[in-house]
């Protein structure tokens, strides 16, 4: 019934239409149809609300609607206000939610990043969702869920706003060598399969600033482009991109034409690195992303390592100069 109402008020968008008249066109009571308001009202609608007039539906520009994302998505979605971390939300109700929901925020209060790193979430600026996933493969083939994002990620980004996006392994876009994205992968499951898979998505869309120490290595693509970024346009476009590569991947078990992106956007290969696993660091050259979307190090001993997961720090990149 609520989303009735809601296509109703799309459809009169500006126009005040009262209770009654809504009452008649759907058979319920003037109650229902408040208390249905008020959810919408805090799903993010902008409705006023006038004795004698009515109600009014007004689309704010760039605002982030569950009914519209859901019609262009073919997807559950969810969208907030404000939350601790749209990835906490979905593992809170993994057992309540179907296949490929999706929820995000227009804030995120205790937003991540890996290792346990916060990530700035400022309202209404950027993109900040995840997507809970139940495919059904094995704990090693989970790390491929990371390169897909990113490479769903990247491509959007580049198609959205023309600015070059590259892929810092594993997890990170960079846009003129600061970071404006971010992927937080986490899994539930055992070695032999998946209970769950939640990805989380972090993009610097509009954010008009940034200090401290992320002045010199965050950016967002408001400040690339110099013209604000429409935040819908650029989650649909990577979220379909994201699942026609996931499909892609469940279906064939391999990584398809996101090897050859991760390839090509990579901003790691042929570069001097700095690998991070706790307290060891070791440096190196990066030379090759593998066909499982694996990183391939060579050491200045001569000896290679294939990784598949660490903190990788490059040279000229991040601060590492």
């Amino acid at each position: 019934m609520k989303e009735k109402i809601l296509e109703y008020l799309l459809n009169h968008q500006g126009e005040f239409t009262s209770g009654e008249v809504l009452r008649r066109e759907f058979g319920v009571s003037r109650t229902a149809i408040w208390k249905h308001m008020k959810t919408l009202k805090e799903e993010g609608y902008q409705i006023t609300s006038v004795p004698n007039k009515g109600y009014q539906l007004t689309i704010e520009e760039d605002r982030l609607l569950a009914y519209e994302l859901e019609k262009s998505l073919g997807k559950k979605v969810e969208v907030h206000q404000s939350i601790d971390s749209t990835n906490n939300h979905l593992k809170r109700n993994a057992r309540d939610y179907p296949d490929e929901m999706i929820v995000l925020s227009e804030e995120q209060k205790k937003g991540r990043g890996r290792l346990g790193r916060s990530w700035d979430s400022p309202k209404g600026a950027g993109l900040f969702f995840s997507m809970l996933l139940r495919p059904r493969i094995t704990m090693e083939e989970s790390f491929k869920i990371t390169g897909i994002a990113a490479a769903a990620v990247a491509e959007a980004i580049e198609e959205v706003t023309g600015l070059p996006a590259r892929i810092k392994w594993p997890n990170d876009i960079l846009v003129q060598g600061k970071k404006v994205s971010g992927i937080l992968t986490e899994v539930s499951g055992e070695p032999d399969g998946i209970n769950y898979i939640i990805v989380g998505i972090g993009i610097n869309v509009n954010t008009p600033n940034f200090t401290g120490e992320l002045k010199d290595r965050a950016t967002s693509l408001y400040l690339e482009k110099g013209e604000k970024v429409s935040r819908k346009e650029l989650f649909v476009r990577a979220a379909n991109k994201f699942f026609r590569f996931y499909h892609g991947f469940t279906r064939e078990k391999t990584l398809g034409e996101v090897h050859g992106i991760l390839e090509n956007r990579s901003a790691v290969l042929g570069k001097e690195v700095i690998i991070l696993r706790g307290e060891e660091k070791k440096q190196g050259k990066a030379v090759e992303i593998t066909k499982e979307g694996f990183l391939k190090v060579r050491y200045e001993s001569g000896e290679e390592e294939v990784l598949s997961s660490g903190e990788v720090s490059v040279r000229g990149l991040g601060g590492y100069s």
